[in-house]
């Protein structure tokens, strides 16, 4: 139970600057205001420009009729920028970074992975620009991380018809004469183990 000298301990602690000491534990994050921000609507794939976070904005999907992709921009153009994407419409908003560039959710930092939000309306996520990744520093509802849909299309031609021929033939015959001795071995294993 919270009491008001625990309420009145954190103010003083606070305004003496404590908590500026200890910013470790408490990292502070600039934020978007949700009053004061602009606010652009778009229903199909959007490249964010430099230009676009000199002031703070909120991307939405309002009117969109499938998956809208925002690609960031470039993380050494993008220092100390703040960008928020909240769904209106009830589709998956997904967000590209740049290249193979990182974006830090959860600790999560891999290089080239994208951030899908899910189409369910009201789920928001911020994004902070440190100048080496953006940080996801404020979710609400289902986000995941995934590689970037950028990449699916170079790779999967080049790997799937390389890949399917020489693991098919090699897997199915070596597995099954290695599993079938081994069970058949079970039987000579118990007679000799029963007489000791």
């Amino acid at each position: 139970m919270i009491t008001n000298l625990i309420v009145k301990n954190f103010l003083k602690r606070l305004a003496d600057g404590f908590y500026l000491a200890q910013s470790f534990l408490m990292p502070a994050f600039p934020t978007i205001n949700p009053r004061t921000a602009t606010v652009t609507d778009k229903t199909s794939d959007y490249t964010i420009t430099d230009e676009d976070l000199e002031t703070p904005t909120i991307f939405t999907n309002s009117g969109s009729s499938g998956t809208v992709i925002f690609s960031l921009p470039a993380v050494a153009d993008s220092k100390n920028t703040v960008v928020r994407f909240s769904v209106l419409a009830d589709q998956t908003i997904q967000v590209d970074p740049s290249g193979q560039e990182k974006v830090n959710y959860n600790g999560d930092a891999v290089a080239g992975e994208d951030l899908s939000l899910a189409g369910t309306t009201g789920n928001y996520i911020e994004l902070f620009c440190d100048g080496i990744q953006w940080i996801v520093t404020q979710a609400n509802g289902v986000v995941t991380k995934a590689a970037s849909s950028s990449l699916s299309p170079s790779l999967s031609p080049s790997l799937s018809p390389s890949l399917s021929p020489s693991l098919s033939p090699s897997l199915s015959p070596s597995l099954s004469p290695s599993v079938s001795p081994s069970v058949s071995l079970s039987p000579s294993i118990s007679p000799s183990v029963s007489p000791t």
